[in-house]
C-alpha cells in the first residue's frame, strides 16, 4: 500500500508513514484503496538489482500536497450585448454629436459675425444730419444730382462738380491743394475697402507711408480713417481717406493737404451737414455762389502796359477778302459781337449745340487741366506744350482751341493781363480792330483779348490767366463769325473749371 500523504510505499496493516509519518488509519479505506491502486499503475516496474535492494530506506521528506491538474485555457466567449449597453452606447454618439453641432454653430456664429463687423462695422443715420432751410453765414450749400447727397461748405472755398465722379472742395481758395473730396459708393466691407485703398496708393507713390484704420467720431456720425504720407509735387503732403458708412450707400471723403489735421474745420462741417440726398439743403442751393452756372463779367477798359513780348506767337489777322477772290467780303455776315455777361459762362445762354457731358483734360505732367463739352468736341492731341481741342466738325489744326502754358519772366511777364496788353498791342499794329475781354471762371480771372478784322467776320480770341510762380496760361482760338457760339461754348466750360496743381 502507498502513503496517501508522501505517495511512498507502506507494509501492509502499517498504521504509520515510515517516510512521513502520516497516520495511515485516518484515510478511509475506499480512498485508500481506490489511490493505492493508482499509485500501484503509476509506480515504476522493480528491478532486481541487488544495489538498490540492499540500500535503506530514505529519511522520509515532506511531500506536497497535490495539486489541481492544469485546465486548459477558456478560448475568448462573445458576449451578447444587452440593450441596456446598446442604449448608452447610442446615447454616448448623440452626445458627441451634439457637442460637435454646437461647436460648428459657434464658428458660424463667429463667421456671421465677422462678415457683419467687415461689411458695415458701424451704419450711420441717414436722417440724423442736421438740416436748415436758413442760410447759414460763412457757408454755402451744395446739392449734388449725380451723387444724391447734400452739404454746407465755407464759403472761402472754391467748389467743383464733376458729377458722377465726384465733387472738389478746394479749401485753399484756388484748385490745387489742400482740397477735399467727396464721391460715392455702394455698401462696401471696410476692411476690404482699405486693403485695396492701400494697395492703390503703393501703385501711385513708391515711397508712401500708410498708417492703421482709426474710427473717428464727427459729432454723432462714425467714420473710418487711414492716412497716409508721400512725397509728391516737390513736397510732402497728407492724404486722408475717410469712409461714412450707410445701409446702402458710402460716403468717401479724401483730404489732401500739406499738414495733418489742416483741413479739420471744413471737414467737420461738411461731414457733420451731409445727408445722403440731392434736396436737404434745395431751399439754400440757388444763394450759394459757386458750380457751373456763374457769369461772366466784361467791359474793362484798363489795361496794364508791360514789357514788349517780342516772341509772343501773334498770328496774321485774315484780311477782309474772305470771299476768296480778292474782293472785299463785306460785313453782311454780322458782327463778331462781345464775349461779355450777356453771353454767360456755359450757363445754357449760348445755342446749346452741348449736352453738358464733360470730361476732364490734364497736360502732360498733370500740372494743369479743364473741362470741356465731349458732346460738342471732334476730338483733342496732348501735346508737349499743351493740349489742343477741336471743335465739332473741325479737324485743322489751324481751327483747334489750343490752351498752352507759357513762361515769359526773362521778359518781365508774369501776370495775365500784361501778356493780355501786349497781346492786344500787337494785334492792333497787325490792323485788328481789338475790343479787351473779361471772364471770371471758378478758380482763375480770366484777362481776353478779341481781335477782329475790319468786317469783324473773322476773329482771334485770346485767354489768359497766371499762377503763383509766374506762369501764364493762355486759351487761343481763332474762327468765323458763323462758329463763334460753338467756339464760345467750349471755351466757356475750360475757363470755368481751369486748375492749376500747385
Amino acid at each position: 500500500m502507498f502513503c496517501m500523504n508522501c505517495g511512498k510505499e507502506v507494509p501492509e496493516g502499517a498504521k504509520f508513514c515510515m517516510n512521513c509519518g502520516a497516520d495511515m488509519a485516518m484515510v478511509p479505506k475506499s480512498e485508500a484503496k481506490d489511490a493505492n491502486e493508482a499509485m500501484q499503475n503509476n509506480a515504476p516496474a522493480e528491478t532486481s538489482s541487488p544495489e538498490l535492494q540492499a540500500q535503506p530506506a530514505p529519511e522520509p521528506q515532506p511531500t506536497p500536497a497535490p495539486q489541481p491538474a492544469p485546465q486548459p485555457a477558456p478560448q475568448p466567449q462573445a458576449v451578447p450585448v444587452q440593450d441596456g449597453a446598446k442604449k448608452e452606447k447610442k446615447k454616448g454618439k448623440a452626445n458627441i454629436l451634439v457637442i460637435i453641432g454646437i461647436i460648428a454653430a459657434v464658428l458660424v456664429v463667429v463667421i456671421i459675425l465677422a462678415v457683419v463687423l467687415g461689411e458695415g462695422k458701424q451704419l450711420n443715420d441717414a436722417d440724423a444730419a442736421p438740416v436748415t432751410t436758413t442760410a447759414v453765414s460763412g457757408y454755402n450749400a451744395f446739392s449734388g444730382e449725380d451723387l444724391n447727397i447734400s452739404f454746407l461748405y465755407p464759403s472761402s472755398a472754391q467748389i467743383r462738380d464733376n458729377g458722377a465722379k465726384g465733387v472738389y472742395v478746394y479749401t485753399g481758395g484756388n484748385q490745387g491743394v489742400p482740397y477735399i473730396q467727396i464721391e460715392t459708393e455702394g455698401k462696401v466691407s471696410t476692411d476690404s475697402y482699405f486693403k485695396k485703398y492701400a494697395k492703390s496708393l503703393k501703385a501711385q507713390y513708391d515711397d508712401a507711408e500708410i498708417g492703421d484704420i482709426n474710427e473717428v467720431k464727427i459729432v454723432d456720425k462714425t467714420l473710418y480713417m487711414q492716412r497716409a504720407s508721400v512725397f509728391t509735387d516737390g513736397a510732402d503732403q497728407v492724404i486722408d481717406r475717410y469712409i461714412e458708412q450707410y445701409k446702402n450707400k458710402t460716403i468717401i471723403y479724401t483730404v489732401k493737404s500739406f499738414s495733418e489735421a489742416s483741413e479739420e474745420m471744413a471737414l467737420k462741417a461738411i461731414v457733420e451737414s451731409l445727408r445722403p440726398s440731392a434736396k436737404a439743403y434745395s431751399a439754400l442751393v440757388s444763394t450759394s455762389s459757386g458750380g457751373w452756372g456763374q457769369d461772366t463779367t466784361s467791359g474793362s477798359d484798363d489795361s496794364e502796359s508791360t514789357e514788349s513780348t517780342e516772341d509772343v506767337y501773334v498770328p496774321t489777322i485774315p484780311s477782309d477778302d474772305t470771299t476768296g477772290d480778292g474782293s472785299e467780303g463785306g460785313d453782311e455776315t454780322g458782327d463778331l459781337g462781345d464775349f461779355d455777361d450777356t453771353q454767360g459762362g456755359g450757363n445754357g445762354d449760348y445755342p446749346g449745340q452741348g449736352s453738358g457731358d464733360y470730361k476732364e483734360f490734364y497736360a502732360s505732367d498733370y500740372s494743369w487741366g479743364f473741362m470741356a463739352d465731349a458732346s460738342i468736341i471732334a476730338n483733342s492731341a496732348v501735346e508737349d506744350d499743351g493740349i489742343r481741342i477741336y471743335p465739332k466738325g473741325k479737324s485743322d489744326k489751324e481751327a483747334s482751341i489750343f490752351v498752352k502754358k507759357n513762361n515769359f519772366a526773362d521778359q518781365g511777364v508774369t501776370t495775365a493781363d500784361a501778356f493780355i496788353s501786349a497781346y492786344s498791342q500787337q494785334l492792333a499794329e497787325q490792323g485788328a480792330q481789338t475790343q479787351p475781354l473779361e471772364f471770371q471762371g471758378n478758380n482763375f480771372k480770366f484777362s481776353g483779348v478779341l481781335g477782329a478784322n475790319n468786317t469783324q467776320t473773322y476773329g482771334i480770341i485770346v485767354w489768359a490767366c497766371s499762377d503763383n510762380d509766374g506762369n501764364v496760361y493762355s486759351v487761343y482760338y481763332e474762327c468765323s463769325n458763323q462758329d463763334l457760339a460753338l467756339y464760345n461754348e467750349i471755351a466757356s466750360g475750360i475757363l470755368l473749371s481751369f486748375i492749376v496743381v500747385q
